[in-house]
């Protein structure tokens, strides 16, 4: 039975979840268009159920004009609940390919490449095809392509997409792994890990997103600490020295950083930023 000093304990956490939920939503998006998995009853019938735009089979007939690459994030596998880990996944117009790049902890020396069969499928009467998808990784860089299904859960979020020769200068820099300078290192906290590859990949082709207050990990700026430039909304500045920072911006409001953790205030839509997320409007 809960005692008379910890009800209000729950109703303030239970209030900051609240507030943090309404501020985190997902953008709406369009691609990729997925076609629904069916279900066969014991009697032979198929069964389409009502179209999902979360998981399905990826619909090849009907995709982005040009170039295209989505930031996605999901709850991160060993800090769940405090951090999150981003990954992109990306469409290459030329070869009318997906695929997904992201930092994974598995492994984080040597190569590892895997080859298995997919399904790729189309919405226009077209042949469902047999492909071959590769899994690479480079110490930690993870990719897969192409990808063909996609399964999204309820804790994943859009954060920002791109497209045209924006999206065509990330992908670049994602398919060269090994000009990521951690490669082979991986470390929880302060990092670098899934985060501050993102942000790596934001600055090497010069592109701008607004970095969630719980991607630990973004403002990790090499062994010394010290980094100083543009935010990567591209709108700000920053400062940061060993687990120690500030910035100030237009689209970043104002933000200090402590250890990895992102406190402050975003100036529009008004919230305030925690570790916990932003308390506030949704953006």
């Amino acid at each position: 039975m809960m005692t008379a000093a910890a009800k209000p304990c729950a109703m303030l956490a239970a209030l900051l979840l609240t507030l943090t939920s309404c501020a985190t939503r997902s953008l709406e998006h369009t691609y990729p268009t997925l076609i629904s998995p069916r279900t066969i009853t014991t009697n032979g019938d198929t069964i389409a159920p009502e179209g999902s735009s979360s998981k399905g089979w990826i619909d090849h007939a009907s995709s982005p004009p040009d170039d295209f690459v989505q930031m996605w994030t999901r709850d991160s596998l060993h800090a769940r609940g405090v951090a999150l880990h981003p990954y992109f996944l990306v469409y290459d117009h030329n070869s009318n390919i997906w695929e997904q790049w992201e930092i994974w902890a598995g492994s984080q020396w040597g190569y590892y490449l895997n080859r298995s069969a997919k399904q790729r499928r189309y919405s226009d009467g077209r042949k469902t095809e047999t492909v071959e998808s590769i899994r690479r990784q480079l110490g930690c860089v993870r990719s897969f392509s192409p990808i063909t299904y996609i399964n999204e859960s309820s804790n994943e979020y859009l954060l920002s997409e791109w497209s045209g020769d924006d999206a065509r200068r990330l992908i670049e820099v994602m398919r060269q792994p090994e000009t990521y300078p951690e490669h082979s290192t991986y470390v929880m906290w302060p990092g670098p890990n899934s985060n501050s590859y993102a942000r790596w990949v934001l600055e090497q082709a010069g592109v701008s997103a607004d970095l969630h207050p719980r991607m630990i990990g973004k403002d990790w700026h090499g062994p010394l600490g010290f980094g100083v430039g543009l935010t990567p909304t591209r709108t700000g500045v920053h400062l940061d020295l060993l687990t120690l920072g500030a910035a100030i911006g237009i689209k970043d409001g104002i933000e200090l950083h402590l250890l990895g953790f992102t406190f402050g205030i975003d100036l529009w839509p008004p919230a305030i930023k925690t570790p916990m997320g932003r308390l506030g409007m949704p953006e």
